[in-house]
């Protein structure tokens, strides 16, 4: 069996050494669909830099073992929609659309998503993470820069919410 990977602050901690205080972590749900929209969350967790602390503050306890939502069935995401609303600094969520999918294709339709996410986060990010794949054509209302990274970084949020 492959070992489990859990999250780190690789890049956050890296990001609050710069003097950069709100990280955003972005992703989007949906590019593989057959239909419907495609929907991006962006979310900026408390700064707590060990990640052993996670597990110890209440509403972060369930996302310290989180590397990759893509893992987690429905029920499981679905739980964990509310610790992350009521732990988040900022939270927001973007979609395109059938319609825009079908106009703009799907990979430009993700990134539409993303930058409607990010532009709905209030404080606005300086910074923000995200998978490599979709952070390459992202425009920020923030002048947020991306680091590409892998979705087993705590900001990262899961990108399904309950209907």
């Amino acid at each position: 069996m492959p070992r489990k990977t859990f999250p780190t602050l690789e890049y956050e901690r890296a990001f609050w050494r710069d003097g950069f205080h709100l990280v955003a972590g972005l992703d989007e749900a949906g590019r593989g669909a057959l239909a419907g929209p495609v929907v991006a969350a962006a979310v900026i967790l408390p700064r707590i830099e060990n990640i052993a602390d996670w597990t110890r503050h209440e509403l972060l306890q369930p996302l310290a073992r989180v590397n990759d939502s893509k893992q987690l069935n429905e029920r499981a995401r679905e739980n964990l929609f509310a610790p992350i609303c009521e732990s988040a600094v900022a939270y927001a969520i973007g979609a395109a659309s059938q319609i825009e999918i079908d106009e703009i294709n799907i990979l430009n339709a993700s990134h539409l998503a993303m930058q409607r996410a990010l532009a709905r986060l209030s404080p606005p990010p300086p910074r923000c993470c995200s998978t490599r794949s979709s952070s390459q054509k992202i425009h920020f209302h923030s002048k947020a820069s991306f680091t590409a990274t892998r979705s087993r970084y705590p900001s990262l949020p899961p990108p399904s919410s309950p209907k």
